[in-house]
């Protein structure tokens, strides 16, 4: 009510617009509680009674402003049909100003004030209007309570438009992944959770596929998350075109997609889509003008043969993708009991492990490497060994692999190098020569912001020089992040540590990496050794060759027979390393081992020159 009687007052008798007030939805609806009448005095010129009228109507999103219209008999006879053209909105004569009523931002209705005035002059048969003014103040009440209503129509239309349009995006944003507009992992549970009700009334099967693209995490550090989505559209696309219409397709994480495969109980027909979702797949996707493979691996589950609960089969599938991927990924695999066995034991070594250290399970064991010919120790290579009371003695490449998929991997480098530096220490004490000790080094290490300075730190606590300190990297370091991989290496070697390239021959063997790294040694895998006396003999020959044309040393790994050694020693092999010479034992046998050797170098070396 303030806010139309400071209307009223500001009107006065100016017939010229006023400063629109805007009102809210709250108070809109306050002003249909009733229908004004305000008397005003003075007259236009001294002779006019004016009557000021207010009323309600629809502006329709146009501003109508401050004007003389139809004289009242005009206005009578007219405006039905101006309001039903929607041309104005007023029924008697006179002055009239609309003030507009805001909603959501947004023009709704306004609020009319109508300034009436007879002259006698002019209507000497009008001297007496009361009937006539009755009758129209009805008139006006009828039709303004009419646009009223109309508005209140047009206005809760418009709510429910645009509030059915708000539930459309929220459930957009809710049911679908952004990128790449297929069913995300709250839609595709939800489906599975109705295919699983169909299950306990024996209407449905079917499986849950979990796929995800291989090495995508080295797609986003090299090229960018730009490409990376890029590959991610169209992977979900590929998917999409292999699956049938009525199968459900969605992408629950960066790079992880489920299809659900709907009604499809035959174990053959399941692996013939998953095979052929595989090959689509696998394929050349050219990234900034480069070319890369990409691949997938993927994981299946069957139900209701594996689970009829959601998160169990997702679970299962997931087994199903791991034992994949374990396999040398771009491969796909079923579900098997013994995966989930096998999870339940992987975990309980990741538990058992985290507490090794403290509980004195970890050893470092020693294997010298000697030089060709004469069979003197130049160095030695800490190998990690653990003994679990819980699991006994577990491989190493087992648990390492298991430490690498988490933090624990940090936790057991730092105290490799800390006791691997303590050796090499302790063998100067004895006075045994300044003997490097080499560590071999996991990329996940290698991408600690720290690595560099706790490489220093343990060189420097255990007071060794940096050339006793030896690192063993994999060409695997840089596949993660070549750049800051080598940056770090080069600082090391500028420091005085050794750098050496193992298992050369079994990765990507790309000689741009020899190139780029900063690396004076190179190790042969073990598979070329045990092949080095059949026909394949060339490849060892072929490596050693390509690695003295480049500077670099090479070391022969796991030699067993003395006739590897001489076979390497004809192809000038630098150093060899393996169960021949002496397996790996702890440092107080590795001590003994390095005396013997060095009391019988003098007769090995003259042996040789015979």
């Amino acid at each position: 009510m303030l806010y139309v009687l400071r209307l009223i007052s500001e009107l006065g008798l100016v017939s010229a617009p006023a400063t629109p007030y805007l009102f809210s939805a709250n108070q809109f609806v306050s002003l249909l509680s009733g229908i004004f009448l305000a008397w005003g005095t003075d007259a236009f010129g001294g002779h006019e009674r004016k009557r000021v009228w207010i009323g309600l109507s629809i502006v329709g999103g146009l501003w109508i402003v401050t004007g003389n219209y139809l004289s009242l008999p005009a206005a009578l006879l007219y405006m039905p049909i101006f309001i039903f053209l929607g041309l104005v909105n007023l029924w008697v004569g006179g002055t009239m100003l609309t003030y507009p009523i805001a909603g959501a931002g947004k023009i709704i209705a306004g609020c009319t004030f109508i300034v009436w005035g007879l002259h006698k002059v002019n209507y000497p048969f009008l001297r007496d209007v009361a009937w006539f003014a009755t009758w129209g103040y009805l008139l006006g009440a009828i039709l303004a309570l009419a646009a009223a209503l109309g508005m209140l129509i047009m206005y809760f239309e418009k709510e429910i438009a645009e509030r059915k349009m708000a539930e459309s995006q929220v459930r957009q944003l809710i049911y679908f992944d952004s990128l790449t507009g297929l069913p995300n992992r709250t839609s595709l549970k939800e489906r599975l959770t109705e295919e699983l009700e169909k299950v306990s009334r024996g209407q449905a099967g079917g499986a849950v596929l979990f796929i995800d693209l291989d090495d995508f995490k080295l797609i986003n550090d090299t090229f960018g998350y730009t490409c990376g989505d890029e590959v991610i559209i169209k992977a979900g696309s590929y998917i999409f075109d292999e699956a049938a219409a009525a199968d459900i397709v969605a992408r629950i994480g960066d790079d992880e997609f489920i299809v659900l495969l709907l009604n499809r109980t035959d174990r053959q027909e399941i692996a013939a889509i998953t095979e052929r979702i595989s090959q689509a797949l696998t394929r050349d996707y050219t990234l900034c003008g480069t070319s890369i493979r990409v691949s997938a691996s993927i994981g299946v589950a069957l139900y209701p043969e594996d689970s009829d609960k959601a998160e169990d089969l997702f679970k299962k599938a997931d087994l199903a993708l791991y034992a994949a991927k374990e396999s040398g990924k771009n491969s796909w695999r079923f579900y098997k009991k013994s995966m989930q066995q096998d999870a339940c034991e992987n975990m309980s070594i990741q538990y058992n492990l985290r507490y090794a250290i403290e509980r004195g399970e970890l050893a470092l064991h020693y294997q010298p490497i000697v030089s060709l010919p004469d069979r003197d120790i130049i160095s030695f290579e800490a190998l990690l060994r653990w003994t679990s009371p819980e699991h006994g003695a577990v491989p190493p490449d087992r648990f390492i692999k298991l430490a690498e998929q988490s933090d624990l991997i940090h936790l057991l480098g730092r105290w490799v190098l800390r006791e691997a530096c303590k050796f090499a220490r302790t063998m100067t004490d004895l006075g045994l020569g300044q003997i490097s000790v080499s560590v071999n080094i996991s990329p996940c290490q290698l991408e600690a912001r720290d690595f560099v300075s706790l490489v220093r730190r343990s060189i420097e606590t255990a007071a060794i020089q940096p050339s006793q300190l030896e690192l063993e990297v994999t060409e695997n370091v840089l596949i993660h992040s070549m750049e800051d991989s080598i940056r770090k290496l080069q600082e090391l070697k500028v420091y005085g540590v050794r750098l050496s390239l193992d298992d050369f021959g079994v990765g990507y063997s790309s000689l741009t990496y020899l190139k780029n790294l900063p690396v004076k040694k190179l190790k042969i895998d073990k598979s070329f050794i045990d092949k080095i006396l059949s026909d394949d003999a060339q490849f060892a020959g072929a490596i050693i060759h390509m690695a003295h044309s480049l500077g670099l040393v090479v070391v022969a790994e796991g030699v067993e027979t003395e006739q590897q050694a001489a076979e390497l020693f004809k192809y000038r092999c630098d150093y060899i390393q393996g169960y021949l010479l002496s397996r790996p034992v702890p440092w107080e046998q590795a001590i003994d081992l390095l005396i013997a050797f060095r009391r019988e170098a003098p007769l090995l070396k003259s042996h040789c020159r015979q």
